[in-house]
């Protein structure tokens, strides 16, 4: 096994040791390959109740607070007058409602789905498929969703009749 190169390749190695099967040949081909120049980092989610501290800190959105906070430290006497730019995509953040979290929900973490990202801090890298800076909903537009018609076509010229 040769020496781990980034973040990056220790995230995907981590990430794919969830797996019940542990995909060895996969794990094996990714150790004995070069990711030192990869700065990005995985931002991922596995099933299941965590409440180990340790591993409710590496999944889903506290890893990803993780990962910013060491990133971005904190500084109080940080005047902020350059424009920052954040785009998340989050397929499930879980349940936020009004009711303050219970004493047993503060230590564990339930996750429902295997999800996977990856966290780009790189300006000069990052492409995006849509147009920046983004533009806001008007008051007529309404998300797409698979139980409701869509008579109006859409850029494809398809109508959505479930």
């Amino acid at each position: 096994m040769t020496k781990i190169g980034s973040p990056f390749q220790e995230d995907l190695i981590e990430y794919l040791s969830y797996y019940s099967n542990p995909l060895s040949t996969w794990k094996k081909l990714i150790e004995s390959t070069d990711f030192s120049t990869v700065t990005d980092r995985l931002i991922f989610s596995t099933p299941g109740y965590h409440t180990d501290p340790q591993q409710v800190s590496r999944l889903g959105h506290p890893r990803l607070s993780t990962i910013l906070s060491q990133k971005f430290p904190f500084d109080p006497k940080y005047e902020h007058t350059d424009r920052c730019t954040f785009i998340a995509q989050c397929s499930s953040i879980g349940s936020l409602g009004s009711a303050p979290s219970s004493l047993k929900n503060v230590d564990q973490l339930m996750i429902r789905s295997w999800e996977i990202g990856v966290l780009i801090t790189d300006p000069s890298r990052f492409n995006i498929p849509f147009d920046y800076p983004c533009v806001p909903y008007s008051p007529t537009d309404r998300p797409f969703t698979t139980d409701q018609k869509h008579e109006q076509p859409d850029i494809l010229g398809c109508v959505w009749n479930p």
